[in-house]
């Protein structure tokens, strides 16, 4: 059951789809919530713990600096409009290990708390907001060879300022090159 104003949330709405897909055995897998479908749901600390321990790192990866990884940002569609009260502006953020190895990125806490993953920014002409995720589960900072990490995003277009509107996405404190859309009304 979500509160009314949660109904645009989109990592959080695909969060309580995945549980009444899963049925009845109820909880937080691990492999739905904090593997197959990371990209798509919200997985927040509660959900994190209930997933259990993450399994053990390869004993092969080696340690990095975020600046190992490499970023990029798309968005979809170039233009929306205001008044369709169903349409949205969906941003992926891709975050890629470059490297032939497996990686455990070191993250540092700015703040005292955990650290932070992805993270997201929206500009327009008559506002700004921005958000990110905290370190829950430590499988977010584990990269296969190769593995490409995604959060999808998704902005209502009916809350967004009519013209030219920017988004950038983020990771462990480093920025994608910023994606411009535009919003007619």
């Amino acid at each position: 059951m979500l509160a009314s104003e949660s109904r645009y949330s989109g990592g959080l709405v695909r969060h309580e789809m995945l549980h009444a897909l899963l049925g009845p055995r109820g909880g937080h897998p691990r492999e739905p919530f904090l593997a197959q479908c990371a990209e798509f749901v919200g997985c927040d600390e509660s959900c994190a713990e209930d997933a259990g321990p993450a399994p053990p790192a390869p004993a092969s990866a080696v340690r990095v600096a975020p600046e190992a990884l490499v970023l990029g940002l798309t968005s979809a569609p170039d233009t929306v409009r205001q008044s369709d009260d169903d349409a949205y502006v969906r941003a992926t953020i891709l975050v890629t290990n470059p490297l032939r190895q497996s990686i455990i990125v070191d993250v540092p806490s700015f703040d005292g708390g955990p650290p932070r993953s992805f993270s997201s920014g929206v500009e327009g002409r008559l506002f700004s907001f921005g958000g990110s995720d905290f370190v829950w589960d430590v499988t977010t900072l584990r990269f296969a060879p190769g593995e490409t990490k995604r959060r999808q995003l998704d902005f209502k277009a009916s809350e967004l300022s009519a013209g030219e509107n920017l988004v950038t996405g983020g990771f462990a404190g480093r920025n994608t090159p910023t994606v411009r859309f535009t919003v007619v009304p």
